[in-house]
């Protein structure tokens, strides 16, 4: 599906369309959430590294489950197994409370910043 970013986006951010009809990180921590990530725009050769600035065309995935997604997460190690859940900025971490929206098919430890992680939808 195809929307406008209402805001700098990443490819691999979790998104929520908001009343405009614009693609907005998912800013809502541990609260259910339709799944949606952001794609890259391959179609005009930019990658998995180029965001999306507010106004530009954007390529959101509803993705299926059991569909692997290339997302991102933040903050504390992400071992093989556990269960995540949004962060409230885009990102995803592991499930503290509410609902699990996808395990981590991979270790991964994002340190103060941000780090790309392999995730099985649920």
């Amino acid at each position: 599906m195809r929307s406008i970013a209402g805001g700098t986006i990443k490819p691999g951010h979790l998104v929520k369309i908001d009343a405009s009809d614009n693609a907005v990180v998912h800013a809502d921590a541990d609260d259910p959430v339709l799944v949606q990530f952001v794609l890259e725009d391959e179609l005009r050769g930019k990658g998995i590294d180029d965001n999306y600035t507010s106004g530009a065309l954007v390529f959101v995935w509803v993705p299926y489950r059991g569909d692997i997604v290339n997302a991102l997460c933040k903050g504390e190690a992400i071992s093989k197994g556990d269960m995540l859940q949004s962060n409230g900025d885009g990102a995803l971490k592991k499930l503290a409370t509410g609902t699990a929206i996808a395990q981590a098919t991979e270790a991964v430890t994002p340190g103060d910043g941000e780090a790309r992680i392999q995730v099985r939808i649920l």
